[in-house]
């Protein structure tokens, strides 16, 4: 019960829920850690320096920490012929062996990305982010947002509709016209279909700054927990009607004697909605940043600035 929480009643999900906490404690008891290695080098190219790791190694595939079996510590048997497992000696000696060695362009692919905005909040995802970006819990932001729905700042908080009316949309394009330019405003409006579920609350609009002009947030004269949630609300509602991201995801191999390493970077060739708002999720980078690598093609060779070899835990 120390892991459920004293005094909870959850009905029906309270087995389930100690199902699986000891389902899971479980399979951390059968875990089996492993070390292993990987290599890395510090390159250079027309003033930009940038990382990159070894890939292959005589042919074969470095192993990482999903190439190991949890509960044996080792590859996995589908990978033992395809894969190597990189031990501490062994990683030196492909130090020493590389040293000096040039490293060669092998490939270069580059692969445009185009991404949407999310929708509108409902209650669940302004909860969600809310914990992400803010640290608030469910009930934190919920007393936030009744507060601010109480006076008026944004409509009702409890809803599973992603729907904007339109004067909710010919606010937020007046907003993206002034604040950002026309080349974020796309040709028509987007629509967000209503959530069909059981119960959801589809007479209600997504949650979104109230009125026919939204409130600058510096502008609306709140402060502590309340602008912040104020905030967030309307960065996303604003981003939901701009146009899209548009990216660039760079792919790079270096052929050094007889190993692979590759490096991989992102640039943002228009920000688009990113520049109002970036969605954050669980253990992902954050995807307005740029990894930048120089301009390479087939054949350029680049500087080794700085070898190294590191030890990784699984």
């Amino acid at each position: 019960w120390k892991k459920v929480t004293y005094g909870l009643s959850a009905g029906r999900v309270q087995s389930v829920a100690v199902r699986l906490i000891a389902e899971r404690e479980h399979e951390r008891l059968r875990f089996k850690k492993t070390q292993y290695w990987s290599l890395q080098g510090k390159n250079e190219h027309g003033g930009v320096k940038f990382a990159s790791r070894a890939v292959q190694l005589d042919g074969m595939k470095v192993a990482t920490g999903k190439d190991f079996d949890s509960e044996t510590g080792a590859l996995l048997k589908d990978k033992k012929s395809q894969f190597i497992h990189l031990k501490g000696e062994e990683a030196q000696k492909w130090v020493a062996k590389l040293k000096g060695e040039p490293w060669i362009v092998d490939e270069v692919e580059e692969k445009p990305i185009s991404r949407k905005p999310a929708p509108p909040f409902i209650t669940s995802t302004l909860q969600q982010e809310s914990n992400r970006k803010l640290g608030y819990s469910s009930r934190e932001t919920m007393e936030l947002a009744q507060k601010l729905y109480e006076r008026g700042f944004i409509t009702y908080m409890r809803t599973d509709s992603t729907n904007l009316s339109k004067q909710a949309i010919e606010a937020a394009r007046t907003a993206i016209q002034g604040l950002y330019g026309k080349e974020y405003l796309p040709p028509t409006p987007r629509e967000y279909s209503a959530k069909k579920s059981k119960g959801a609350q589809e007479a209600h609009e997504a949650i979104r700054p109230a009125g026919t002009a939204f409130a600058l947030p510096e502008e609306a004269g709140l402060s502590g927990g309340m602008l912040k949630i104020y905030e967030l609300i309307w960065k996303r509602t604003v981003a939901s009607q701009m146009v899209n991201a548009e990216q660039k995801q760079v792919s790079v191999r270096f052929k050094v004697k007889d190993a692979l390493f590759g490096a991989s970077g992102m640039t943002i060739e228009f920000p688009g909605f990113l520049e109002a708002y970036v969605e954050e999720e669980d253990d992902v980078p954050d995807e307005k940043e740029e990894v930048k690598l120089p301009k390479l093609k087939k054949g350029d060779t680049v500087k080794l600035i700085f070898p190294i070899s590191e030890r990784t835990l699984q």
